[in-house]
């Protein structure tokens, strides 16, 4: 008799807990599992931490405040979904398509982007960085583990006040994005693509765009400065008022481009592409322009002491000094030695 009580109450335990883990696993309609389809659910503030749903189709669904932290999404596809707010601490977002999404002030920390489809989608003040350990009274934070954003898609993406602080972004696609005051210090964004980008007032100290391709990007009043741009192709940026002390910028292309009032101090300019470049009242004290290439350039006012043109070429290029007067011009030679311009502008030119 007994038996035959605690077998039937075992029994019964055993479908409240299935039927109460079905009912967990469904949230407002939507079935909460790998592969599943939910268009436009409304999913705010649901818990669904470390839920699994790889390959599910969910667009335009609302995520607002959701909380997604360790989340498995890799080839979801969140295609103009609402997640301004939600947690996804941790997640792995790898080849997800979150175009058009909104995600600002999402918690994006940590997470894996590789591949990622962002194209168009609003990150503005969303939280990508992510820090090791409390910052020590007295001292600043300390970046840990940033977000991997290789070959990520961001293109016209709103990344306003993001912190990309050493995160990897290389090969990834930033054409027209805004990431205007956004922290990319440290970040890898080798070979990444930034047409028509903008970084006004970005962070970029010790950031690595080597071999990038940003034509016609903004970066006035950025802060470069021990930057890596060698080999890249800045033609038609503009870069004024910005820092770049120190920089690498060895074989840019920076054709077009305007230095206005930029600070390039003792940065390395060997053999960059500078043909109608703008320098008005910059600083190039201590840059080596070595090999570089001037033509038609307007430089009139830069503070250039210390500054090093060996084999420089400035055909139909005019400086206060004369130092690069026509260089490189048919009959003429190539320029050799350091100069001093001052930052008078004769009156009359």
């Amino acid at each position: 008799m007994n038996r035959s009580v605690k077998v039937l109450c075992l029994s019964v335990v055993s479908v409240a807990l299935l039927g109460g883990s079905a009912q967990a696993n469904t949230v407002n309609g939507c079935e909460i599992k790998h592969h599943t389809t939910c268009h436009k659910h409304d999913l705010r503030g649901a818990d669904l931490r470390g839920a699994v749903l790889h390959n599910s189709v969910l667009p335009d669904a609302n995520l607002r405040n959701a909380d997604l932290r360790e989340a498995i999404l890799h080839h979801a596809n969140l295609r103009g979904a609402d997640l301004r707010g939600a947690v996804l601490h941790k997640g792995n977002l790898r080849n997800i398509n979150l175009q058009n999404a909104d995600l600002r002030g999402a918690d994006l920390r940590g997470v894996d982007l590789r591949g990622a489809n962002l194209r168009g989608a609003n990150l503005k003040g969303a939280k990508l960085h992510h820090l090791s350990a409390p910052p020590k009274k007295g001292t600043r934070n300390t970046p840990g583990c940033a977000p991997n954003c290789r070959g990520a898609n961001l293109q016209h993406a709103d990344l306003t006040f993001a912190d990309l602080g050493k995160a990897n972004l290389q090969y990834a696609r930033m054409d027209n994005a805004n990431l205007s005051y956004a922290n990319l210090g440290e970040a890898k964004a080798g070979n990444s693509s930034l047409e028509n980008a903008n970084l006004f007032d970005a962070y970029l100290h010790q950031a690595d765009f080597t071999g990038a391709y940003g034509r016609n990007a903004n970066f006035s009043w950025a802060n470069l400065n021990s930057a890596d741009l060698e080999g890249a192709d800045f033609h038609g940026s503009n870069l004024q008022y910005s820092t770049a002390i120190s920089a690498n910028l060895q074989e840019v292309n920076f054709d077009d481009s305007n230095f206005e009032s930029a600070d390039l101090t003792d940065a390395n300019m060997w053999g960059a592409h500078l043909h109608r470049a703008r320098f008005y009242t910059s600083t190039v004290g201590g840059v080596d322009f070595t090999y570089a290439a001037f033509k038609y350039n307007e430089v009139w006012g830069w503070y250039r002491t210390g500054a090093t043109f060996t084999y420089a070429t400035g055909c139909a290029t005019v400086t206060p000094s004369g130092s690069l007067n026509n260089v490189g011009c048919a009959g003429g030679g190539a320029a050799n030695g350091t100069g001093t311009d001052g930052p008078t502008r004769p009156a009359g030119t």
